[in-house]
């Protein structure tokens, strides 16, 4: 089942295996989170300052195991410097992506922020090549 909210206002009960996940996620104050039974999760960010977008996102994403994320940034983020909060904040995770001339989050559009989706590593495998 999907699942949707923003400031821990939940649009849908949550049942099946993310249930209990959601449950603790609202406890602990994490906002911004689209998931379901994929382990995808889809989180987003206004925060202009790339340390403050950084920790924001850490935040929402919680400390799950991910193989791969991609971003989705506004032009108001310098994307070398984008670039490098995410390897630094994400270590070891794959990272693609691209700019936008606005945001669709799990909430509705926005502009100036950045949206992540975030793949797992169980049961993701995600390959890149040019």
């Amino acid at each position: 089942m999907r699942y949707c909210r923003q400031d821990n206002e939940i649009a849908r009960r949550p049942r099946g295996p993310y249930a209990r996940r959601q449950r603790e996620e609202t406890a602990l104050g994490v906002d911004r989170i689209c998931g379901g039974g994929s382990g995808v999760r889809i989180v987003s960010t206004a925060e202009t300052d790339v340390g403050a977008a950084m920790a924001d996102l850490r935040r929402s994403l919680g400390g799950g195991d991910f193989q791969h994320l991609v971003i989705f940034f506004s032009l108001e983020h310098d994307p070398e410097m984008l670039a490098k909060a995410l390897a630094e904040s994400f270590p070891g995770v794959a990272v693609s992506g691209c700019s936008t001339a606005g945001e669709i989050t799990p909430v509705g559009m926005m502009k100036g922020g950045i949206v992540v989706l975030a793949f797992p590593r169980d049961g993701f495998r995600i390959h890149s090549d040019l």
